[in-house]
């Protein structure tokens, strides 16, 4: 599944357990372990990433560093 950011500055592609956060703009692959949870969208505006696994938690990222802003359960 391919999805881009409301500002088109990344690209996030997955596939089953799989994923991977791309910036379009350098090409460049941005690391994180959340980025490959099994379900997620962006935030409106493109600047949160919001994800959920087979943990059931619910996880804010911030794309441009592969950082986790916020979890809940």
């Amino acid at each position: 599944m391919l999805s881009y950011s409301p500002d088109r500055a990344f690209l996030h592609a997955a596939s089953g357990s799989s994923g991977a956060m791309i910036e379009v703009e350098s090409g460049e692959r941005v690391e994180s372990p959340g980025f490959a949870d099994t379900q997620w969208c962006f935030a409106q505006g493109g600047r949160r990433f919001a994800s959920v696994g087979e943990d059931h938690v619910v996880r804010i990222w911030d794309p441009r560093t592969g950082s986790a802003a916020r979890r809940a359960r």
